[in-house]
């Protein structure tokens, strides 16, 4: 997702929507920002188990997504179209 050094976390979700097709497509923008803990002592996979802090005055950023999900034949599908910086957290 990004060359950071620490890991990211999602702070809100921005502008969903979805729309059917041969399944559903699902657009939106979240916000996420850093936390304290990096990437190499808490991998991905962890952060859950790991809850990780918000990094004051850390990085802020935007990222476009979009879902694909089709149920019926346990498809889904997540990419991840952009990431830039917004701001920093106060």
């Amino acid at each position: 997702m990004s060359n950071d050094l620490l890991n990211l976390i999602p702070l809100r979700v921005i502008n969903p929507r979805s729309h059917a097709m041969t399944g559903t497509v699902y657009n939106f923008e979240m916000e996420v920002a850093q936390t304290t803990c990096l990437k190499r002592k808490v991998k991905h996979e962890q952060l859950q188990a790991k809850p990780c802090k918000l990094k004051k005055g850390g990085k802020k950023f935007l990222s476009k997504i979009e879902g694909y999900v089709k149920p019926w034949n346990k498809t889904e599908k997540v990419t991840i179209k952009d990431l830039h910086e917004v701001f920093v957290v106060r």
